[in-house]
């Protein structure tokens, strides 16, 4: 059951990190972010989703290469409610910054007044932090298959 999940779990971490990191580096990048909240809130998001991915991508891999245990009842519940917590956050922080995007773009026609590139790269980072907040959706996902499983089999 273990390794059925395994794989699917980690490949999912590894995209949440290499789109989160291009998220992240497409804000950075664009000059103007900082005069906005909603990109401060996509920045904020990633920053949290970023080091979480990476320690439980640390993690997920230590328990499958060497055999270690499970987290117990309760570590695994509240793993499962920060992955879906995370998930919520990073999808409202990308549909605000593509809100934002599309608003700048056909309504306020205020890209002609930003640095050049910058609402390719708004768009950019809230399409790929919208990517992010499905692949974690999937994690979550896994993760209580893989608790409901486990209690399953206990109670077998």
């Amino acid at each position: 059951m273990r390794a059925l999940v395994a794989t699917p779990l980690l490949f999912c971490r590894v995209a949440v990190i290499a789109l989160c990191s291009a998220s992240l580096a497409c804000v950075v990048a664009a000059t103007d972010a900082g005069d906005y909240t909603v990109f401060r809130f996509l920045e904020v998001v990633l920053y949290l989703q970023l080091p979480w991915s990476l320690t439980r991508l640390a993690y997920d891999a230590v328990v499958t290469l060497f055999d270690a245990p499970l987290p117990g009842r309760r570590a695994s519940w509240a793993i499962v409610v920060a992955e879906c917590a995370l998930s919520c956050l990073t999808y409202a922080a990308g549909a605000c910054t593509l809100a934002v995007q599309v608003h700048f773009e056909r309504d306020a026609r205020a890209c002609d007044f930003l640095a050049p590139g910058a609402c390719r790269g708004y768009k950019a980072s809230a399409l790929l932090a919208l990517l992010a907040s499905v692949f974690t959706s999937a994690i979550a996902a896994l993760l209580f298959y893989l608790r409901a499983s486990r209690h399953a089999h206990a109670l077998g």
